[in-house]
């Protein structure tokens, strides 16, 4: 545990995961600790939870907005000094003053300029971290522990026995508390629990344990280990002893009882420990794991950052040598066999494979890559197809809808190919799309002012939005795959597909099943009314003749 350099906390929140995963990118190679919300709400937790250093906030979110979470995040004693940038397109000075108001510190105008939120990151940091370290106190206000920067401090001035082991106890419920009871029960409760705690790490760990309060509903227990004695038996052993004490403890406050599960990780490796301990507790809420070792985890992660950096350097190098192509997939009249159009598929050439996307494609969203290999499948496909008679379709995600400098390809190339954009159809993928209305509902009616039809990719695999597809006026729902492959083997799926047909055809909406693999799927959905049909049953992906 020598690692003792600070590592400030940023959390993102945008209601769409592809904006999200835009700023991380930019600030990847920064030494920050980045948390992500997607609602106002989930922001308000997260930012009780976590006690960032830095929000990030977007204005225009369903339900809770950036302007009411911001107010309430900064209502809070604990995060009330926390700063907002607020990222929005708003130019009026009545919008910007609202947003002061609301506790807004500054602004960051859409679509962001990377260099600019570097520079406005780095800079609302220092000032956090400068008040964090000679304003904040060192003993939590709850419960009367030290809290997590003089776990810092004790660190720095070399206070601990050399190479301890770090345990962190989180109240998993303590958030939800807080939301629906209010704080001052929260406070109550993680009081009781944090005296329990107290007692049930002495007994275990020995009275030389020493519990810090770490942020809400999080303690931190690090314990001496001179013999180096603390394996993974042991942990495992004092953590399930620990957490059996804590699940048959119900705090009462007002004479109301209440519960809580828990989650334990425990890191073994001095080294980073504090980083991969966090990094552990995320991992282990989401597989709703109460018991997880850091190391682990760590591992894992580390082994993806390494799979994820070599991709990378491949995507690189396949934009720069002309490697990435595309593979087209017949779509047909299911009815007749008649092959009415092709889908562009992207594929990666390295070292003679051919890589499918599913491979790779993650990794390009989060560099600055992506762009360049949705321009060059957009123009592979509609140079393909200026000298044949089938139509053309091409996917975009709203990564791509948001990229002025893609939407004026793509218009552009529209234009200089306007027999090809009459027998073009352009593929948005539902749950990225959906979540964006606006900007998808402008970019569909410049397409359309060009000829090209508009589908929904992967339809039924989010939370289908049947009124938006109306409002959309798009000409194509495609089945999503996952379902189209059980249709023949579960009939309530088959069922859902015989809703989303019906409702297609009182929409004038033309369906298209993905992932058409064997011959009963393909007559089960022509008699279900599935109009149109791709995949190995009809033919693979290959580079056309």
């Amino acid at each position: 545990m020598n690692n003792t350099q600070y590592t400030p906390t940023v959390l993102v929140v945008d209601d769409h995961e592809v904006n999200r995963a835009v700023i991380k990118a930019v600030l990847k190679d920064r030494p920050y600790r980045i948390i992500e919300a997607n609602n106002g709400e989930e922001a308000v937790e997260a930012a009780f939870r976590e006690a960032p250093d830095l929000i990030l906030m977007d204005l225009m979110m369903p339900g809770m907005d950036g302007l009411e979470a911001t107010e309430r995040i900064k209502a809070a004693t604990a995060t009330g000094r926390t700063p907002v940038l607020m990222l929005t397109a708003l130019g009026e000075t009545s919008d910007r003053i609202r947003a002061f108001q609301a506790g807004v510190t500054g602004f960051l105008t859409k679509p962001v300029d990377q260099q600019e939120l570097l520079a406005q990151v780095g800079s609302y940091l220092n000032l956090s971290l400068i008040n964090r370290k000679y304003i904040l106190s060192t003993v939590s206000e709850v419960s009367g522990l030290p809290n997590q920067t003089a776990l810092f401090e004790d660190l720095e001035e070399g206070a601990l026995e050399p190479q301890p082991k770090l345990v962190a106890i989180q109240i998993d419920e303590l958030v939800t508390i807080s939301r629906f009871y209010g704080e001052e029960k929260a406070d109550s409760i993680e009081k009781q629990f944090a005296e329990v705690i107290g007692a049930s790490c002495a007994r275990v760990f020995g009275a030389e344990a020493k519990v810090y309060h770490l942020r809400r509903g999080v303690f931190g227990v690090v314990i001496p280990d001179r013999e180096a004695v603390f394996d993974r038996e042991r942990a495992q052993a004092a953590a399930h002893e620990i957490l059996g004490v804590l699940a048959a403890y119900e705090p009462v406050v007002e004479d109301v009882q209440y519960h809580s599960d828990f989650t334990v990780v425990v890191a073994l490796n001095s080294s980073n420990s504090l980083s991969q301990t966090e990094m552990a507790l995320g991992e282990a809420v989401q597989r709703r794991a109460n018991l997880v070792f850091a190391e682990d985890v760590a591992e894992r992660s580390y082994r993806m950052i390494e799979h994820n950096m070599g991709w990378l350097r491949k995507i690189k190098n396949a934009v720069l040598e002309d490697r990435i192509t595309t593979y087209f997939q017949p779509i047909i009249e299911l009815s007749t066999g008649e092959i009415v159009r092709y889908e562009a598929l992207v594929r990666l050439f390295e070292n003679g494979a051919t890589h499918s996307p599913g491979e790779w494609l993650h990794v390009a969203k989060n560099s600055k890559y992506y762009e360049d290999i949705t321009r060059v499948v957009f123009r592979k496909a509609v140079e393909a197809f200026a000298g044949r008679r089938e139509g053309v379709a091409v996917n975009v995600s709203v990564l791509d809808i948001e990229n002025a400098e893609t939407r004026a390809f793509i218009f552009g190339l529209l234009a200089e190919y306007p027999e090809v954009a009459k027998r073009l159809t352009v593929e948005i993928v539902e749950e990225e799309g959906l979540g964006h209305y606006e900007p998808v509902k402008q970019f569909i009616e410049r397409l359309k002012e060009h000829g090209v039809e508009i589908a929904i990719d992967d339809f039924g695999s989010g939370y289908s939005n049947f009124k938006r597809i109306v409002d959309l006026n798009v000409d194509y729902l495609k089945i999503d795959g996952s379902l189209v492959r059980s249709i023949c083997k579960d009939p309530t799926v088959a069922h859902l597909v015989t809703i989303i047909q019906s409702f297609a055809s009182f929409s004038g909406v033309r369906t298209v099943a993905e992932f058409v693999h064997d011959q009963p799927t393909r007559e089960l959905l022509l008699e279900i009314g599935v109009e149109l049909g791709q995949g190995y049953e009809i033919g693979k992906p290959e580079a056309l003749i």
